[in-house]
């Protein structure tokens, strides 16, 4: 039989387990949660052809958004597949290339220049699907060719870390013409981010904020010669660093 003393001293022990346990369950509830990050899923090339610009009606499309989504369908349902179509594992179900408007609105839109492109038609196109904790949130398409992508809402983007301003710009030389030919502009440091822009050759960026490793956050720049108001991350490979 234990003595009086030790089941005391058990007693006193469990308390004083139970306290450190309350204490550390206070501590990690005034603990902000992070902030769930949007993050790139997958994507696919698709070639807008004259099938893919009427409903299946025959009815002209004056939407594009609507000509991706009958796309999807040409590829699902219709099996009309042309060169340079791939499949997706996420929009063979009406249901889910419905939603596909809302998608897209969700990542910005389309630019009207890159809208105009996929209208007229002949063109192959990339589009990237983005998730938060595993939930379908917005899509983004890539006009192969397209002479410029507009920035794109800096709503959602990662902020650098406090610190000074250190007064310097990157101008972006040294991207393969034959290429992708541009520097993606991110909403965050990190190629899991959406891209919400482009910088090609000769454009430049204003530093907004020391580098995180490779990766930099830049406050607006010069695009095509001309001062333009953007926000976002740039990886520094093909940046020169000037004052």
């Amino acid at each position: 039989m234990r003595s009086f003393r030790g089941i005391l001293c058990c007693q006193d022990s469990k308390s004083k387990a139970i306290g450190l346990l309350s204490a550390l369950l206070l501590f990690m509830s005034l603990i902000p949660a992070a902030e769930a990050q949007e993050y790139a899923v997958g994507s696919y090339s698709a070639f807008i052809g004259a099938e893919d610009l009427a409903n299946s009606r025959g009815v002209r499309l004056t939407d594009a958004v609507q000509v991706l989504r009958q796309d999807r369908a040409n590829v699902h349902r219709f099996g009309i597949i042309h060169v340079g179509d791939e499949s997706d594992p996420w929009f063979f179900q009406p249901a889910a290339r419905a939603a596909m408007e809302g998608m897209f609105r969700a990542g910005g839109g389309i630019d009207r220049q890159d809208a105009r492109l996929i209208l007229g038609g002949n063109v192959s196109v990339v589009v990237t699907i983005f998730a938060v904790n595993g939930n379908f949130t917005s899509l983004q398409v890539h006009v192969a060719g397209a002479p410029r992508a507009m920035m794109r809402s800096d709503q959602g983007i990662v902020p650098p870390r406090p610190g000074p301003n250190p007064n310097m710009g990157c101008l972006v030389q040294g991207l393969d013409p034959n290429g992708d030919g541009f520097l993606a502009v991110r909403a965050g440091p990190g190629t899991q981010y959406r891209q919400i822009g482009e910088l090609r050759n000769g454009d430049a960026a204003y530093l907004g904020a020391y580098c995180q490793g490779r990766w930099c956050y830049v406050e607006g720049g010069a695009i095509d010669g001309r001062e333009v108001d953007f926000r976002g991350w740039i990886f520094d490979r093909w940046c020169m660093f000037y004052p």
